[in-house]
């Protein structure tokens, strides 16, 4: 498993709340959440969804 994290999202945050949210060290951030989540199942990987 892994855990990434989006930071579009969390630059949104910081912008309308006027801090940047603290994240778990083991999260690799990656720019765009969405894309980063269509290439990982493009290459593999299982969506799993609730």
């Amino acid at each position: 498993m892994r855990f990434d994290i989006c930071l579009n999202t969390v630059d949104t945050i910081a912008r309308e709340t006027g801090k940047r949210p603290e994240f778990i060290e083991a999260a690799t951030p990656v720019q765009v959440g969405v894309g980063q989540i269509l290439f990982l199942t493009e290459n593999g990987y299982t969506l799993v969804r609730p």
